[in-house]
């Protein structure tokens, strides 16, 4: 295995989802889901760029990196995902990974900046942010810790999900989860696609906002917040 001093940005992709299907597949601004949030990770510092699904949906999942320059496509387990973050770092010999999921339209590249900021003054096993609108959060990860997390941990709700292990052995890793500046304090706020009621409001913000220029989250929170006077 090669040295790891890399940084990735993983978005975890499928199609296979039950409650909304193909959901990452859906248009919005004129763009799939899964492309919006490839538009905005684009803005996060990082040397890897790459969605990581499952065999199901590798083959219309590589055609959209394909399309979208800087982009890689990997396929891992489809119900072990702790595995497929794994066996991702090791092929692309990141010791860092910033944490994506693609049902996450609106993901905040500026918290993500953010985060990478903090850890460079600061290491730390895992880290995160709190407060902020559900879903624009990412997570932080180094790749050691992922790796033990795949040795150590038998639960399959553990390996479905990532990084529950790490967080939840605060004894055993270093855990920082910071709250978010001020201004993207809004977890009444949902921004995530999980049903169509989601859809539904997302493709209102994408109507009444000019989210194809990429606006920070604060700005897009202080524009859906702000009052006439």
């Amino acid at each position: 295995m090669s040295e790891q001093t890399g940084r990735g940005v993983f978005l975890q992709a499928r199609l296979g989802s039950q409650r909304l299907p193909h959901k990452i597949l859906l248009d919005l601004g004129g763009k799939t889901v899964l492309e919006q949030c490839m538009a905005r990770l684009n803005l996060v510092d990082a040397d890897y760029r790459v969605v990581l699904t499952d065999s199901y949906s590798y083959d219309v999942l590589n055609r959209i990196c394909q399309r979208n320059p800087g982009w890689d496509c990997f396929m891992g387990p489809a119900q072990d995902v702790l595995a497929r973050y794994v066996f991702a770092s090791r092929h692309f010999a990141v010791d860092t990974v910033i944490r994506a999921t693609a049902d996450n339209p609106l993901v905040s590249y500026d918290l993500a900046n953010m985060l990478i900021d903090q850890q460079l003054q600061e290491p730390a096993d895992y880290r995160a942010q709190t407060g902020m609108p559900y879903g624009t959060g990412v997570e932080l990860i180094r790749s050691a810790a992922l790796e033990q997390a795949f040795v150590e941990s038998m639960d399959p709700f553990d390996r479905e999900h990532v990084c529950p292990f790490i967080y939840n052995n605060a004894d055993r890793f270093s855990v920082i989860r910071n709250s978010a500046p001020e201004a993207y304090l809004h977890a009444d706020l949902r921004l995530t696609l999980d049903t169509e009621e989601d859809y539904r409001f997302l493709k209102s913000l994408y109507r009444h906002y000019p989210l194809a220029n990429l606006p920070r989250l604060s700005e897009l929170i202080k524009s859906m917040y702000s009052v006439a006077v």
